[in-house]
């Protein structure tokens, strides 16, 4: 009789706030507006309802201010891990990880604008390995 491996967070990340550069621009420049303001409620709002879990067993993507979505796959359904890094997040050490099963083409989750994401896509491949040895 087999015996059940216990779940474990090992990482929960947030998007970096270069994610939302742009934004706090436009923000600052339409600050003497009314809409600057929903701008930075906006930011705020979103880097902190966008969550990236990741345990011993399985990679769960959580978004959503008003409708709320969420994405899983089991690590053991992971096929490819991508990391992808334009020179505005490589300046911030941040990126998207981007992950593939087998029963999809592409990718199937997208963990964007993490910090340290090559760290991260080996932690993912050290978790792989662990449950497939």
């Amino acid at each position: 009789m087999e015996k059940e491996i216990q779940e474990q967070i090992t990482e929960e990340l947030h998007p970096c706030l270069a994610a939302y550069a742009w934004h706090l621009v436009w923000g600052v420049i339409l600050s003497f507006f009314i809409i600057g303001l929903f701008i930075f409620l906006y930011v705020y709002l979103d880097k902190r309802f966008r969550k990236y879990t990741i345990s011993n067993k399985r990679i769960v993507v959580e978004y959503g201010i008003l409708s709320k979505h969420k994405d899983e796959i089991n690590i053991s359904h992971i096929r490819s891990i991508n990391v992808s890094q334009d020179i505005f997040q490589r300046v911030f050490n941040c990126g998207d990880i981007l992950i593939g099963t087998a029963g999809t083409a592409g990718y199937e989750i997208l963990l964007n604008y993490v910090k340290n994401p090559r760290q991260i896509s080996e932690k993912i491949n050290q978790l792989k390995t662990a449950l497939e040895g």
